[in-house]
C-alpha cells in the first residue's frame, strides 16, 4: 500500500508540473484555479485509497474467520476419527442433558466341585452387562430434576451357572435396575421416586481395592448357584449363595429414598417400600496421606427377607496413597423364629494397587470372610480369593483374574471344597 502511495504521489507531482507549464492545459486558467484542481484531484484519489485500506481490511479479516473455521472444522474432524466427542446424546428439550452410557462384561468361569470340574462362559455378576440412560433439567437456582434408567442384559449369570443348568438365564436375560426421578439440592437433598437403590443398599461393599469387578464381600455373586457335593449322598441340594451372603441392605426396589445434604462427609439416608423401611449413614472423605469410604445401615426388611426382623450391617474401607489398601466388612440378621440362631458374617480384603504399566493401574488383593447360621444353625462358611485386575483407561477396560475357594461346615455331612477360576474383561464405554 505504501509503494501505491509514492506512485501517485509522483503521478500528482509530475501532472501538476505539465499543467503550470503547458500552456494549452493551463489555457484561461489561472495558477490559483489550477491549484484548487490538483486539491480537489489528491482528495478524491486520498478517499479512494482509503475505501480501498478498508476493503482489503475486511478481506482480511474474513480470511483469518475462514482459517479460524477450518481449524475448528479439522479439529472437529479429527475428535469424531478419534471418537472423542463431546456430546453424544442430545435431548428434544434444549434444557435437559441427557447422558448415555454402558458395559459389557463378559467372562470364562472354571468350577471345580470335588467330584467333576467345568467351564462356563458367563456374565460376571459382580459388575453385570448394563446401559443405562441419565436425564438432568435445572429447574431454577436451588433444585434441579433427574431421570435414571438402566437395564441389566445378563446371560449366564455367573451367580447362577451350575453342575445341572449351563444356562439358567436363556428366558430372563434382561431386568430393569432403575426406573426413577429425583429431585436434588445442594441445600436440601435429595429425593428419589421409583425403582433405584434402597438407603442400605452397598452399605456392606465399601470398597477402594480397584479390584471390585474380581470380588466383593458378596462372595457368592462368583459360583453362587454351584451346588455343594456331598463325599456320601452324592451331589447335595444345598448351593453356595444359600449358605453364603453379606446382608446387603435391601438392594434396588420400588421405594421412596432421601438423602441429606453431605456435611463434612457424612450423609444420612434413609427408604421406606410397601412393607419395608431402612436407613444408613455414609462416611466418605479424603485426608492428607488416605482415603476412606464407610456406612452403616439398618434395615427391617418385611416381605422381602420373611425370616428376618431387623437386619444390621457395615463396612470401611482405606486406601493409602502409596497404594496399600485394607476393607472390612461385618452384618447381624436378627431372626424372626425364636428358636434360631442369629445370622452373622464378617469379611476383610487387603491389596495394593500400583502402576506398573503405562496403559493404568495394576491392582491386587486378597479377601477371606466367614459366614455363620446363615441357612441353617451351627453352619460355617468360609472364603478367600486372590485377585489382580489391571486397567487399560484408553480402552474403557478392565481386564481381571480372580481365583476363589468355598467351604461350609455343617452337622452329620461332608461336603468336598468348591475351587473357582475366574477371568475376563470389562469394557466401559
Amino acid at each position: 500500500m505504501n509503494k501505491q502511495r509514492k506512485i501517485f504521489s509522483l503521478v500528482v507531482c509530475s501532472a501538476l508540473v505539465m499543467i503550470m507549464h503547458n500552456p494549452v492545459l493551463g489555457a484561461g486558467q489561472s495558477q490559483e484555479d489550477l491549484l484548487m484542481q490538483m486539491q480537489k484531484l489528491i482528495e478524491d484519489q486520498r478517499a479512494r485509497l482509503d475505501r480501498q485500506d478498508s476493503e482489503i481490511a475486511q478481506l482480511k479479516e474474513q480470511m483469518a474467520t475462514l482459517a479460524g473455521k477450518t481449524e475448528d472444522n479439522t479439529e472437529k474432524i479429527t475428535k469424531v476419527e478419534s471418537m472423542e466427542l463431546d456430546k453424544v446424546v442430545t435431548s428434544s428439550n434444549s434444557r435437559v442433558n441427557v447422558d448415555l452410557y454402558g458395559q459389557v462384561n463378559r467372562a470364562f468361569l472354571w468350577a471345580d466341585d470335588g467330584d467333576s470340574t467345568r467351564g462356563y462362559f458367563v456374565d460376571n455378576n459382580n459388575s453385570s452387562t448394563r446401559w443405562g440412560l441419565k436425564a438432568r433439567g435445572k429447574v431454577n437456582e436451588t433444585f434441579s430434576l433427574g431421570a435414571w434408567i438402566e437395564g441389566e442384559m445378563i446371560t449366564n449369570n455367573s451367580q447362577s451357572v451350575n453342575q445341572l443348568e449351563r444356562n439358567p438365564d436363556s428366558t430372563n436375560w434382561y431386568k430393569s435396575r432403575h426406573l426413577e426421578l429425583d429431585l436434588a439440592s445442594k441445600t436440601f437433598g435429595t429425593l428419589w421416586l421409583g425403582r433405584g437403590f434402597t438407603a442400605s443398599d452397598s452399605i456392606s461393599e465399601s470398597d477402594l481395592s480397584g479390584t471390585t469387578v474380581a470380588g466383593v464381600s458378596d462372595v457368592a455373586k462368583i459360583a453362587g448357584g454351584y451346588y455343594f457335593y456331598d463325599t456320601k449322598t452324592g451331589l447335595s441340594s444345598v448351593t453356595v449363595g444359600s449358605v453364603f451372603n453379606n446382608m446387603d441392605g435391601l438392594s434396588r426396589r420400588d421405594r421412596i429414598r432421601y438423602d441429606t445434604p453431605g456435611f463434612a462427609g457424612f450423609t444420612f439416608s434413609t427408604s421406606a417400600m410397601s412393607d419395608a423401611y431402612d436407613a444408613a449413614i455414609r462416611y466418605n472423605r479424603e485426608f492428607s496421606g488416605f482415603k476412606l469410604a464407610s456406612g452403616l445401615a439398618w434395615a427391617k426388611p418385611g416381605e422381602f427377607i420373611d425370616a428376618t426382623d431387623n437386619q444390621y450391617n457395615g463396612s470401611l474401607a482405606i486406601l493409602m496413597n502409596c497404594g496399600f489398601n485394607i476393607a472390612v466388612a461385618g452384618g447381624v440378621r436378627d431372626q424372626k423364629e425364636e428358636a434360631r440362631d442369629d445370622a452373622t458374617f464378617w469379611y476383610t480384603k487387603l491389596g495394593y494397587t500400583v502402576d506398573l504399566l503405562d496403559s493404568g493401574k495394576t491392582s491386587f488383593a486378597a479377601d477371606y470372610g466367614k459366614y455363620y447360621d446363615i441357612a441353617m444353625d451351627n453352619d460355617t462358611s468360609t472364603s478367600f480369593s486372590l485377585a489382580a485386575v489391571q486397567a487399560v483407561k484408553d480402552w474403557g477396560t478392565d481386564f481381571y483374574l480372580t481365583y476363589r475357594f468355598y467351604k461350609l461346615e455343617r452337622d452329620m455331612t461332608d461336603f468336598d471344597d468348591i475351587n473357582v477360576i475366574l477371568t475376563g474383561a470389562r469394557v466401559k464405554f
